[in-house]
């Protein structure tokens, strides 16, 4: 295992790919630009269970994204009105990284199974999937 330092911080090196993920975390922060990962619920709510899903959304769901690694903020919304031909949408969650070599680290994190097992919590309320987008911040 070899050690990087750049820009007053010191890398652990692995493979080829890590140093990508440097690189590209380096591009990033110096850019200060922010990435969002969105997942967008579609499908619907069994019956009777809305408040139900709503209720287990803040208190599973959300702590669970919360700690995902690098996660700089979360965020869910619950749509009010929709759209003609959007009104399948049930659920709209962003989580905020630094770069997109931080969303790759998240996504391969031990901490992302946490997120994983609090989603199969609540799949028996609603019936549907869900699908990501992820986002570059362009304004403040």
């Amino acid at each position: 295992m070899d050690q990087v330092a750049e820009m007053g911080t010191k890398y652990q090196i692995h493979s080829t790919r890590d140093i990508d993920i440097i690189k590209m975390r380096e591009t990033d922060e110096k850019e200060q630009r922010m990435f969002t990962r969105s997942a967008i619920f579609r499908g619907r709510i069994k019956p009777g269970r809305e408040e139900e899903f709503y209720t287990a959304v803040q208190e599973r769901l959300v702590p669970a994204w919360s700690q995902m690694l690098h996660a700089a903020a979360v965020r869910v919304y619950r749509p009010r009105h929709c759209e003609a031909g959007e009104e399948d949408v049930f659920l709209v969650q962003e989580i905020d990284y630094p770069s997109m070599a931080h969303i790759e680290e998240a996504l391969s994190s031990p901490r992302r199974e946490a997120a994983v097992e609090a989603l199969a919590s609540v799949r028996s309320l609603y019936d549907g999937e869900h699908r990501h987008i992820i986002y570059e911040r362009l304004t403040d």
